[in-house]
């Protein structure tokens, strides 16, 4: 528990399940508010957490993405394709962006 705010959205997810249970359990009142307030945190901090993974998760894919477009295009210069070989070229209409 001491390198919980090194852990990977853990941070995010845990404030705001706590901020959202301490909310509902003062809406609520005191007759039930501890059962609304930990149920409250559960969902929320989980629902953050999945949120901020599949976030991570894209932006990982991306830069690998970004990374293999690089290599090809340092690829495409050594062979000696030159700059419109290299992916100096426009994109069609039809390309996806």
């Amino acid at each position: 528990l001491k390198n919980i705010g090194e852990v990977l959205c853990a941070r995010k997810s845990l404030l705001t399940g706590i901020m959202s249970g301490a909310g509902i359990g003062f809406v609520r009142g005191w007759s039930t508010s501890s059962n609304w307030a930990i149920g409250t945190f559960t969902i929320v901090s989980l629902g953050v957490w999945q949120v901020c993974q599949a976030s991570v998760s894209r932006e990982r894919e991306t830069v690998k993405t970004a990374i293999e477009h690089m290599a090809q295009r340092r690829f495409m210069k050594q062979e000696g394709g030159g700059p419109a070989d290299a992916g100096g070229t426009q994109p069609s209409g039809d390309a996806k962006v």
